[in-house]
């Protein structure tokens, strides 16, 4: 996070704050720069909370496509996926002007089925491609469980077998 403190022409605080690819300037009617400093650095990070990566389902299986689902406070235009590797790369492009301050959405995003392994989720930025966030996740083998009848059947032959044999 960068921030810069400045004093406007009639002697009030400013102060600027980037971070994220988001920058917020506020102009406060005060002549403590300090509070000033305080009161913005506050509220920004109140309103910057870090994005959230969650999948759904919570564990996904190899094969099978799941979402991610990705929560962040930013003027989102659209998304993109790709995998590469062992990345699964969540392009996010923001829009150019965002009139309104940015309020947490959550977007939902599909991937398709994947073989088993570790993977790391990365959300980049669309206009430089650089690292937002990342999360591992860990995809597992799908083992089919019997069918209890299926069990059973499979019982009874062994032990007509084993009797067969005995004879």
């Amino acid at each position: 996070m960068l921030y810069q403190h400045m004093r406007a022409a009639d002697n009030r605080c400013a102060l600027q704050v980037a971070s994220g690819g988001r920058v917020a300037t506020v102009l406060l009617a005060t002549r403590n720069s300090q509070l000033a400093t305080f009161l913005l650095l506050s509220l920004f990070a109140a309103s910057a909370q870090g994005q959230d990566i969650v999948t759904v389902p919570a564990n996904p299986v190899a094969g099978v496509p799941f979402v991610v689902k990705v929560t962040i406070s930013a003027c989102v235009n659209h998304v993109t996926t790709a995998v590469n590797g062992t990345n699964i790369d969540i392009t996010l492009h923001f829009e150019e002007a965002c009139i309104a301050t940015p309020v947490p959405v959550t977007l939902d995003v599909p991937v398709g089925p994947l073989s088993a392994g570790t993977y790391t989720i990365r959300l980049l930025s669309g206009e430089d491609g650089s690292l937002i966030e990342s999360e591992p996740i860990v995809i597992t083998a799908d083992i089919p469980a019997l069918d209890p009848r299926i069990l059973a059947i499979l019982a009874g032959a062994l032990m007509v077998i084993a009797f067969l044999r005995m004879k």
